[in-house]
């Protein structure tokens, strides 16, 4: 085994004899700048690679380097596997080509130059300093990152195959001569390929190559704006399916952005490619493309794709939602869409082959019968009951971080952690910053799709993501150990449970240390698991736990509204009944009821008062619950690890 980078070897012990530790790998020793002949340009290659080194993030080790001022050279033993890294005198691409990672195995990056004094020069020609091209080895089952890799290989080939004859058959251009543009005076659009491995439910993959157009160089366009599912829909049409026993398909529309009709100019360079992808091949050099239907990268594509589909949705006798634009309602048909998923509820002795027909008709689709995936998360179906989770999706993230093989925790956040904003002199370089605002991102999917038991941890570590410190990369590292201990964790909703669905709302007193404002939450429940969550840092300061009780509530009293009018449609029932929010302070349920002020409340702001509104017009009803019986309690602090768990569970996440 290799040794660590931050443990160099001995002198004797390898080619090099070391005084002072070396710098920690990417960054450079400016101490010792400017005492070897290297040269400015090389020296900003060299960053080049070490940037490129700390963006893999991988567990690096090393067995050999040699101190050459700024320069080092690196063995990597990432895997036990053969060299891909190779050095070579006629550099043909930078490192950041691979910014990604995919497809690296190991081998040696090779830097030759001048050697300081003291060090063994026998492995090195003293020589002018040149800096080696990174050449990655690109296999079958790794995805390329450019054309030309893709084109070594036959399965990367016919995808693009299949791609441009799929835009051929679907006439999304016609082909026109550069005099077209030239006096139009309209610049064509540049387009590239992209490669992605799908990853089926069942384990087995498939190539997929998209040609995608530059949108990027768009100049002229119009409204972009295209609604998408919001997540709370899913959830309560996954928990109304549990309760009624109904099915639910997943379908998926293949191309989606490529049927709709472009109502405007757009010319696009050929792709590459053409030559050996088109058959009729005159004039392909003097030939550009102009659009007559939609394309992925166009900034103007997700709104034609939405706006042809919800036309076509509404004349086969769909009726679109009130409460979110994405949700269709047929008889006993519910239809979610997410741009190109969509998700068909109903009950299991109803024959719906008649509605899939009609949207055959219209798109191409591919039916992947009862939904397993959806968006990354997965769903699981029996008889009463659906269970949804991320099992699948928490492993790639740890992976994507190193923690796969992380020690797990049980708490995702410390209590009594002291995450304050600090000095800016303190905040982490800018690569960690990155990597920081990488965790935090991949953490907050996790929470918004299936995990309400990190909403709290989510809130705390969002509020530093420009400025974090070291203190805060921990914590989210934190977050991920306690992803690996819970993985398995899914929400279950079944009939068994409460039908009616009902939410908590609390809040803590000056939580936050540095402007003692409250953080307040809250979490609403149906068939047994929660449809709605959230955690958010209150805007102003309260004068009293009442005060800020109050405030936690008006904001779940909003959430109810909006959660009555999506319920009623997706389920068909009247909302005669007005939907139960738990509060743990008599003071604050007093509050809702009586228009009374005293010095405690009369300088709460007009808009906290909803709540109050709500109760009195019957669409809401407040009730007292004991403290450790409010569910919302995780939502407002780091508990015990009883605590915790016993809200969790509350919550219907289980095994």
């Amino acid at each position: 085994m290799g040794n660590d980078l931050h443990n160099p070897p001995r002198s004797g012990s390898g080619v090099c004899k070391l005084g002072p530790a070396p710098p920690r790998y990417g960054e450079i020793d400016r101490t010792r700048m400017g005492q070897t002949p290297v040269g400015n340009r090389s020296s900003g290659r060299l960053r080049v690679f070490i940037a490129f080194l700390r963006e893999l993030r991988l567990p690096l080790r090393t067995d050999r380097i040699l101190a050459l001022s700024t320069v080092w050279i690196v063995r990597t033993d990432n895997f036990a596997k053969r060299s891909a890294f190779r050095g070579e005198k006629n550099p043909t691409r930078t490192a950041l080509d691979h910014g990604s990672g995919r497809g690296i195995r190991t081998g040696t990056w090779n830097i030759r130059g001048a050697v300081p004094p003291g060090v063994n020069s026998n492995p090195i020609q003293e020589q002018e300093l040149e800096l080696a091209a990174l050449t990655a080895e690109v296999t079958e089952g790794t995805e390329p990152t450019c054309y030309k890799e893709a084109t070594q290989f036959e399965c990367w080939r016919q995808a693009m195959r299949e791609e441009y004859h799929s835009l051929k058959r679907n006439e999304t251009w016609q082909l026109c001569t550069y005099k077209t543009t030239e006096a139009l005076r309209a610049k064509p659009i540049g387009c590239k390929w992209v490669y992605k491995v799908k990853r089926n439910p069942d384990g087995s993959h498939r190539y997929k190559a998209r040609l995608v157009i530059k949108g990027y160089e768009q100049t002229n366009f119009g409204e972009t704006f295209a609604p998408v599912a919001k997540l709370t829909s899913f959830r309560l049409l996954v928990a109304f399916a549990a309760e009624k026993d109904w099915k639910i398909d997943h379908l998926d529309v293949v191309a989606a952005f490529l049927n709709p009709v472009v109502d405007e100019d757009i010319y696009m360079e050929l792709p590459e490619g053409a030559d050996w992808l088109e058959s009729d091949k005159t004039e392909l050099s003097s030939t550009i493309c102009k659009l007559k239907k939609a394309l992925y990268g166009l900034k103007t594509a997700p709104r034609l794709w939405y706006r042809d589909i919800d036309t076509y949705l509404k004349l086969i006798g769909f009726i679109q939602s009130n409460a979110d634009p994405n949700l269709y309602l047929w008889n006993d048909c519910r239809l979610l869409l997410y741009v190109d998923d969509i998700l068909l509820a109903y009950p299991r002795s109803s024959n719906i082959s008649h509605i899939k027909q009609l949207l055959v008709m219209k798109y191409q689709m591919t039916d992947l019968g009862t939904a397993r995936q959806f968006l990354g998360i997965e769903i699981s179906q029996s008889y009463n009951e659906i269970s949804i989770n991320q099992s699948q999706y928490i492993r790639t993230v740890l992976r994507r971080f190193n923690m796969e093989d992380c020690n797990s925790v049980t708490m995702p956040l410390e209590r009594g952690h002291m995450l304050h904003a600090c000095d800016p002199k303190s905040v982490v370089e800018p690569a960690k910053v990155r990597l920081y605002q990488s965790i935090l991102g991949s953490l907050m999917y996790i929470m918004l799709a299936t995990r309400p038991d990190l909403a709290y941890t989510i809130s705390v570590l969002g509020r530093h993501s420009v400025c974090p410190t070291t203190n805060h990369l921990t914590a989210a590292k934190r977050a991920l150990r306690y992803l690996k201990g819970t993985s398995t964790l899914r929400l279950r909703y079944a009939s068994e449970y409460c039908h009616d669905m009902h939410g908590f709302s609390d809040s803590d007193w000056g939580g936050d240390l540095q402007d003692r404002k409250s953080t307040g939450g809250y979490v609403f429940l149906y068939s047994g698991a929660a449809i709605s969550w959230k955690s958010k840092k209150q805007t102003g300061v309260s004068l009293s736990t009442l005060e800020a009780e109050y405030v936690a509530s008006s904001n779940a009293a909003k959430e109810a509204i909006w959660l009555r009018r999506l319920y009623a449609e997706i389920t068909g029932r009247d909302t005669d009944r007005p939907t139960t929010i738990y509060l743990d302070n008599t003071g604050s349920i007093k509050n809702t009821k009586n228009q009374q002020i005293n010095e405690r409340t009369k300088h709460i702001d007009i808009r906290y008062h909803f709540v109050r509104h709500s109760v009195e017009t019957g669409a809401i009803e407040v009730r007292h619950v004991p403290t450790a019986e409010m569910t919302a309690d995780i939502m407002t602090k780091a508990l015990p690890k009883e605590a915790h768990q016993r809200h969790v569970t509350a919550m219907g996440c289980r095994d």
